[in-house]
């Protein structure tokens, strides 16, 4: 998610955020290659209690992610995500040509300090969705072991089920 708006309601305090699909929680072709740590931006934005963030992140459109890393991720490349598309209600995923153009007013006009990695970003789209493997193992099963559907590896290039949860969970901000 990426903050928009902070307010205060009856002593809670709520943050309004765009929210951020992982490749799994999207509808595409199992051939379809991805960025490590690619997110897709969706076109609504949710409130949500400020005890439901657990951390912090960024989300680079892909042409600032071949500029640099924010300053403020600290050389942690864990926790920057790669954004080069919208993934539209239609389940279509749409190219952004203009990343500011999609920001919220509040932080369009706020630069990024970037700095060099401490190692290079992968920015080739070579991992694989996570549906292929799952429509491979399908083609693999045999006839006496149709019970057992194939389960997703925690340690995968995705961050398994605990990492797609992160980036449904987290705010980012843009500092």
């Amino acid at each position: 998610m990426n903050l928009q708006q902070l307010d205060i309601i009856s002593g809670q305090t709520f943050f309004t955020a765009v929210d951020y699909l992982r490749p799994e929680q999207t509808i595409h072709s199992a051939s379809r290659k991805f960025y490590k740590n690619e997110v897709f931006k969706t076109e609504g934005s949710n409130e949500h209690l400020s005890s439901e963030a657990v951390g912090k992140c960024f989300v680079l459109h892909i042409q600032d992610a071949t500029k640099g890393i924010p300053v403020a991720a600290e050389g942690n490349l864990d926790n920057i995500y790669l954004c080069e598309s919208r993934y539209l209600a239609s389940k279509k995923m749409d190219r952004i040509k203009n990343w500011k153009a999609c920001q919220p007013e509040q932080i369009r006009d706020v630069e990024l300090e970037l700095e060099a990695p401490p190692e290079p970003l992968n920015l080739n789209k070579e991992f694989p969705s996570p549906f292929a493997s799952q429509e491979e193992d399908a083609m693999d099963v045999d006839e006496e072991d149709t019970e057992s559907a194939p389960e997703s590896d925690d340690g995968s290039e995705y961050g398994g089920e605990q990492q797609g949860r992160r980036v449904c969970d987290i705010y980012l901000l843009q500092l």
